[in-house]
């Protein structure tokens, strides 16, 4: 199929402006993409020919699927024959042209089921026994056919047609036909009919959702809609018996699962194709742009929609990534477009600067919306623009313009423009495309600037194009879903806070770790899906402050539970109302959950174990029974019963008590060093973790505030804010910290902190000094850090509004604790987040007015009992405390009120029936991780081993071992000071570099090499090859050997090395002019030098860490020389040309 398409592109080169196809039936027979059946296909003199004797001739054109289009050719019937002309052939569909013999003369339009549908008489309009020239024109659901430049019918068929074309005939049948052309017609314009809106939506009000008046938190899941997943066969074994998974989601099924919304996919190529002549595209170069577009799926898909009309959609565009991230690169260049339009950011592919770019944007966003509307027989609410977007950073020659234009409008002359850069500053606002400004300096800053102003263009753009189909439907909303690693790449122009004054509402992804945590950093998805705690509820809060007052709604919500190595374990019910009460109190309005279906694919499990294994490579699937057992997905339900509630208690803003603030610094993300993975770690990032960890074992109100809210919205609820260390700030605000200090507010400051202003310069008034301002001193390791922020907080004054308290401290550790204070009822959220202890607490609440107060288990609805025996608690006895059992990663709510909650008619509980609840909590926690942790020391022992065997030295005799000079062929260094600059060292990625690489002679898998210190050789110390950066030569110069060899042993790694396939070769040459070539494969001669992921043919060496703590190393592999009685000339590297970056460190040869 690749190489057809790649001929196909090579025709369409040589065809005119408009032409789909062409055929002057060159040769003696039919091209090969004709097929045909029934009769005799030549080709003599240009021209085709079809006989038949008993037979019905048929040649069709293979491959093709048009719209719009018309079919142009000569027609000669030299013995008078019926002539058939087959168009929108898709087998067995197609409209059938019978042209009868020129007497009688007839044309009729045939329908696929053989019924004539329009019939036309043309004996006297053309000379029917002569030469004839057809031009039919297929727009949209309409034929029309001339004859020799003379109209003669047309016909309307019931829907519009797409496909090829085929010539045929009857018995007997004398055809000739030349010149075939195929041209591109204009769409004709689709009427677009007033859309009638049968469905209500949820409102946006008091920073949360609304139906029918009363707030709704917006439960759902991402609904694949991949038919071949569901049928009868998920409710045999090893399903449990159910009637939800048997076929796709209904509004029935969301009804009885507790769904109020779904998330819900939109396909790129299917959304394009009505737009197809407007793009000028041909559908193959659309297949490439846009990802193939399964139209066998498309009524299936549709059938999904009417399943669900009415349930109110958030509309995901992340198709367009999904179906070309496989061979992006390659795909823009078979259809013919250049290599620029590539835009490296994840789920955002095109560079939108280029037409095409923005047309393939603006496309998708239009027949998206069209596509879920129906004419208004669905129900779209929220159109989520772009998905996951790890950043936006367009290089594009076309955004440095508007780069250029941007700041001659901030600063109006070069004078003020120099003002801020100094040195950078270009000789015109013109100059500025010349520039690199992501490696600048003072430039980088308004670089950065101009891309979060970029980016808010782009999404209005997006926005536009839905409202130009959707404009007139009442609460219809606009958001992105963001890539939460993207909060702390330097390279990431989005500006969310800029963002959200455009965006209705603050689209996030993630979810808490269940069960034992363990970090994996096997690629960007993983890592999301499986972040540790403090990230989680940093990220949580920092979508708060980012939101301001408008609803955050987690739109890629991850309920899922590990056991540590040993991976995947079954998830509890408990765990999905637990998630969705963590958002609640973390200030999220819905979750959509990740994903219904089985992952990608019918698995056809037999039994748990099968279920268990796709685990490992498959993404959370909602219908995967071992993941899932079906008892667990009643905890939808659950949450949905209890929300339903305290809805109007929990849900308005403002809601959650937040008093402590960690500030988010945007500056100082922009001076980190460069990312390349999800897992990477850089010190501010841990600073701002750290100390929300010190607050957060203390269960104060801990939360994070962004040096943008702060100046632009002030400091709201929060009583103090701590900064951590940030090393850069926007210049108000020193001066913001400072009037909130004199205002009562506490500051717990880094020393150090808010030194340079955005532009690298240093500001003269950063000092934070004076009441109320407390310093932590600089330079400490994360506990003396916490320790000393935790005396400042103390010393303040600060007092928090509850406390929990404790004797076992290490439970007491894992306690976080939040309240909802709203009238007379505070609402308060505590969860053990240790996956390996449960136990009691005692727990403070705040103090109410009144003198009577009820305290209830709002999970249970069970009173508890005052020490006085009764349900009525006076004040002193509430000051006092009562026990809470705190389960293992279990949402505990507790309601203290001035008023009995309605409903509250479960038996009560006492202290001791407290107590004793926390027994049976932990008698039954301990059970189940006994048999889990069986299983976990097996996976950890074997996996001990295979570290071991992924680092086994090779029996090389060191006495016969001689390293290779590569000191001529070495073109890097390991340093590299600035990223960019074409000068490296290493891959010239700046300070993602591998400076930490030993010198000189050093034995690595059991084999010495020599290292070359680049201080001894001019600076270079390695080879580094062409790959995803092009600008590294694609070869190295002959590196002498110089005698026979036994074996050869390479010291080597890649950059983008992640990929299966070949990634480069070593060239061996023989003293008698032979070469052997040594390929080295991605996965088993080599991997990335990030990662140090295990090779099948090698050893991993040279490990280390980055100070960001990102793993780093090199791999060694042997190769045994088929030839030892040949003397060895030299070897050279040669890069395959791949996306992997090839990096050569030494070579040594075995005699």
């Amino acid at each position: 199929m690749r190489l057809w398409i790649f001929c196909f592109c090579l025709l369409s080169l040589c065809l005119g402006a408009g032409e789909l196809f062409r055929d002057d039936f060159p040769g003696d027979r039919p091209g090969p993409h004709w097929r045909g059946s029934g009769g005799a296909f030549s080709v003599a003199d240009h021209t085709l020919s079809i006989r038949s004797g008993r037979d019905n001739p048929v040649l069709y054109l293979d491959g093709k699927n048009w719209k719009n289009y018309r079919v142009g050719f000569e027609l000669i019937r030299p013995t008078g024959s019926r002539f058939d002309l087959y168009v929108g052939w898709r087998y067995p569909e197609f409209v059938k042209l019978v042209f009868s013999p020129p007497s009688p003369g007839t044309l009729k339009f045939v329908t696929a089921g053989g019924e004539t549908a329009a019939e036309f008489d043309y004996t006297g309009k053309v000379d029917a026994k002569g030469p004839l020239k057809l031009e039919v024109d297929i727009l949209g659901d309409t034929v029309n056919c001339k004859l020799n430049n003379v109209e003669i019918g047309s016909y309307k068929a019931p829907a519009p047609l797409s496909g090829s074309i085929a010539f045929g005939g009857e018995w007997n049948t004398n055809l000739q036909i030349r010149d075939l052309a195929v041209t591109q017609l204009a769409a004709p314009p689709a009427p677009k009919p007033e859309i009638v809106d049968r469905f209500t939506r949820p409102e946006i009000k008091n920073g949360t959702f609304y139906v029918g008046g009363k707030p709704v938190f917006m439960l759902g899941v991402n609904d694949s809609q991949n038919f071949w997943e569901f049928g009868k066969f998920n409710a045999e074994p090893p399903f449990a018996p159910n009637d939800v998974f048997t076929d796709l989601m209904s509004r029935e099924t969301a009804g009885k699962m507790g769904f109020n919304s779904l998330h819900v996919p939109t396909s790129a190529r299917q959304a394009a194709d009505p737009y197809l002549a407007e793009l000028a595209l041909t559908p193959e170069q659309a297949d490439e742009l846009f990802g193939l577009g399964y139209p066998q799926h498309w009524s299936e898909r549709a059938r999904h929609r009417s399943r669900i009309a009415g349930i109110p959609l958030i509309v995901d565009y992340s198709a367009l990534h999904l179906f070309t991230m496989a061979n992006q690169r390659e795909r823009i260049k078979k259809a013919g477009y250049p290599a620029e339009l590539y835009h490296d950011g994840g789920f955002m592919p095109y560079v939108p600067e280029l037409p095409i770019g923005r047309a393939v944007y603006n496309t998708y966003f239009r027949g998206g919306a069209e596509y879920w509307l129906d004419g208004g027989k669905s129900n779209p609410w929220v159109y989520e623009l772009f998905n996951e977007v790890q950043w936006y950073h367009s290089k594009h020659p076309e955004n440095k313009k508007r780069f250029g234009a941007w700041l001659k409008k901030k600063y109006g002359t070069l004078a003020g423009l120099r003002a801020v850069w100094g040195g950078e500053t270009p000789d015109s606002f013109e100059a500025v495309a010349a520039l690199s400004p992501w490696n600048g300096k003072a430039m980088k800053a308004d670089w950065m600037m101009f891309l979060g102003d970029r980016f808010v263009e782009i999404f209005n753009d997006g926005k536009a194009a839905i409202q130009s189909v959707d404009p007139r439907r009442k609460n219809v909303y606009f958001d992105i879903e963001i890539a939460v690693a993207s909060l702390w790449y330097e390279q990431n122009g989005i500006d969310y806070h800029k963002l959200m004054k455009a965006a209705d509402l603050f689209g996030t992804e993630g979810g808490m770790p269940f069960g034992l945590f363990a970090e994996s950093g096997k690629s960007y998805l993983d890592d999301v899906m499986n972040n540790s705690k403090i990230k989680v509820m940093f990220y949580c809060d920092l979508a708060r402050s980012f939101a301001g007052e408008k609803p955050i709604l987690n739109q890629e919500s991850y309920v899922k539970r590990t056991h540590g190595k040993l991976g995947v374990v079954p998830a509890r019910r408990s765990d999905f109302p637990t998630l969705f009460w963590f958002e609640v109190f973390h200030n999220y309005s819905g979750s959509q959950v990740y994903c219904w279906w089985q992952g990608y694919k019918n698995n056809g499990w037999k039994t748990l174990e099968d279920a268990r294994k796709t685990t490992k490579s498959v993404p959370p699937a909602l219908l995967n029974p071992y993941a899932y057992p079906f008892e667990s997905l009643k905890g939808f339900q659950d949450f949905s019963n209890e929300i339903g509630r305290l809805a109007e208690t929990a849900l308005p803003y403002p809601r959650v008590t937040q008093e402590i603030g960690i500030l988010y610094s945007l500056p100082s993300v922009w001076r980190q060093p460069h990312a390349v993975s999800g897992n990477q770690k850089f010190p501010y990032q841990q600073n701002c973790f750290n100390w929300y960890d010190a607050f957060l074992r203390r269960q104060l109100p801990v939360a994070v505030i962004t040096e943008q809210e702060l100046i632009e919205r002030g400091p709201g609820s929060f009583k103090v804010i701590a900064v951590p260390y940030p090393s850069h700030t926007f210049a108000e605000t020193p001066a913001k910290l400072r009037e909130f200090a004199k205002n009562g507010g506490i500051v717990l400051a880094g020393e150090g902190s808010l030194k340079f202003d955005p532009y690298g310069r240093e500001l003269a008034d950063s000092k934070l000094s004076g009441p109320n301002i407390h310093m932590i001193p600089a330079g400490l390791p994360p506990q003396e850090q916490a320790k000393e922020l935790n005396k400042a907080l103390d010393a303040s004054g600060y007092r928090a509004p509850f406390r929990v308290t404790g004797s076992d401290t290490k439970l007491l550790a894992e306690v976080e604790a939040r309240v909802i204070r709203r009238g007379g009822t505070d609402l308060y959220f505590l969860c053990n987040w240790d996956a390996r202890t449960a136990g009691t607490v005692d727990f403070h609440p705040a103090s109410l007015p009144g003198e009577q107060f009820y305290v209830t288990d709002m999970v249970r609805m069970a009173p508890l009992l005052a020490p006085s025996g009764r349900e009525e608690w006076n004040a002193a006895e509430l000051r006092a405390g009562f026990p809470v059992a705190l389960p293992s990663q279990e949402r505990v709510l507790i309601a203290v009120s001035t008023a009995r909650p309605e409903g509250a008619d479960a038996p009560a509980l006492t202290f001791d029936a407290v107590r004793r609840l926390a027994e049976e909590a932990k008698k039954k926690l301990d059970a189940e991780n006994e048999k889990l942790d069986r299983e976990l020391a097996a996976v950890e022992a074997a996996e001990a081993a295979a570290f071991r065997a992924a680092r086994k030295p090779y029996p090389a005799e060191p006495e016969n071992c001689f390293a290779l000079d590569l000191s001529k062929a070495a073109n890097m260094g390991f340093r590299d000071e600035t990223a960019g600059d074409r000068k490296g060292g290493w891959t010239d990625q700046g300070a993602m570099d591998f400076r930490e690489f030993p010198t000189g002679r050093r034995n690595f898998a059991g084999v010495p090499f020599e290292v070359i210190d680049p201080g001894r050789n001019d600076g270079k110390s390695c080879i580094v090859l062409a790959g995803a950066i092009k600008y590294f030569p694609l070869e190295s110069t002959d590196i002498p050997v110089g005698g026979k060899v036994k074996k050869l042993y390479f010291l080597h790694a890649a950059a983008w090395g992640g990929q299966a396939g070949k990634q480069f070769e070593y060239r061996v040459a023989y003293e008698d002019g032979s070469t052997a070539d040594i390929p080295i494969e991605g996965g088993k001669e080599c991997a990335d030098w990030v990662g140090n992921t295990p090779v099948a043919n090698g050893s991993i060496v040279a490990e280390t860490a980055k100070p960001n703590g990102v793993r780093i190393g090199a791999y060694v592999t042997g190769w045994k020389n088929p030839h030892p009685e040949k003397p060895v000339r030299s070897i050279r590297a040669v890069s395959a040309g791949a996306d992997a970056v090839p990096i050569v460190i030494g070579i040594t040869a075995e005699r």
